[in-house]
């Protein structure tokens, strides 16, 4: 079955319906998402009236406070900005290049981005939110991992994070 998106002032919301072993129907509404979950064992006309009724649900709760399921609005990175992350601050490099895919690497304090110039100007800015979250945490995990070791000396970080 395929359904048409929500649009709701002016906001697009996709539906997602999932059918898992469940006894009820289930809607929430997440990041422009209407996620649906039906019991797998509904028939197919069932499954449909359920669905609308659903989609129903959701426009009235859109409708009823569209503040709350507002887009969030994407930080837009340039090069040359300048990020504050903690206590530490990286200056933003960001190249664009002929190839498939992106990647970022920090060194010192200072985040490169490589990123495809095969993709929208949006995508580029998904990437790049993507990769400096990434960046960042691979350059935090050690501090955490120090920290967690000092407050729970007990628990060995070798074999990844073991709490009871």
């Amino acid at each position: 079955m395929n359904f048409e998106p929500l649009e709701i002032n002016g906001v697009i919301f996709h539906l997602k319906i999932i059918e898992e072993e469940r006894n009820n129907v289930k809607a929430s509404i997440k990041d422009n998402i209407v996620i649906i979950q039906l019991p797998s064992f509904l028939d197919r006309e069932e499954k449909f009236r359920r669905i609308l009724k659903m989609r129903k649900w959701a426009k009235r709760r859109i409708e009823k406070k569209p503040e709350q399921f507002k887009p969030k609005e994407q930080k837009t990175y340039k090069h040359g900005d300048i990020i504050k992350v903690g206590a530490e601050e990286f200056s933003v490099h960001i190249e664009c290049r002929e190839k498939q895919s992106s990647s970022a690497r920090i060194t010192g304090n200072s985040i490169y981005f490589v990123i495809s110039s095969q993709l929208s100007e949006e995508k580029k800015q998904e990437h790049i939110s993507s990769l400096l979250s990434r960046c960042v945490a691979s350059r935090r995990l050690p501090l955490l991992k120090q920290k967690i070791e000092y407050v729970f000396p007990s628990r060995s970080m070798t074999g990844g994070v073991k709490f009871l």
